[in-house]
């Protein structure tokens, strides 16, 4: 049974766990609908997206993100989010 001093860290984990899901959705909608209006800038708005989120994975301890939630590393992971950016269903 959760006890009331759990709930805090739990509804926390649930809104950093949001959060990151709409970072990660509002990366690749702003990246497909630029792309889509300018096709090609394509491989500019790749490199430009793909080098923010190496230049941030790199400030990253290996230890503090092996600790993160998934959604956070993914949001941190050069090659998950090339990927992502680079499906055509977003």
């Amino acid at each position: 049974m959760m006890k009331p001093t759990d709930l805090p860290a739990k509804c926390e984990l649930f809104f950093l766990t949001f959060e990151l899901q709409s970072l990660e959705c509002s990366t690749l909608c702003y990246f497909h609908e630029f792309v889509a209006e300018c096709p090609e800038a394509e491989d500019a708005l790749l490199k430009v997206n793909v080098g923010q989120i190496h230049s941030i994975s790199l400030t990253l301890h290996p230890a503090t993100h092996e600790k993160m939630v998934q959604e956070c590393r993914n949001v941190h992971d050069t090659d998950y989010m090339k990927k992502r950016l680079l499906a055509k269903d977003g």
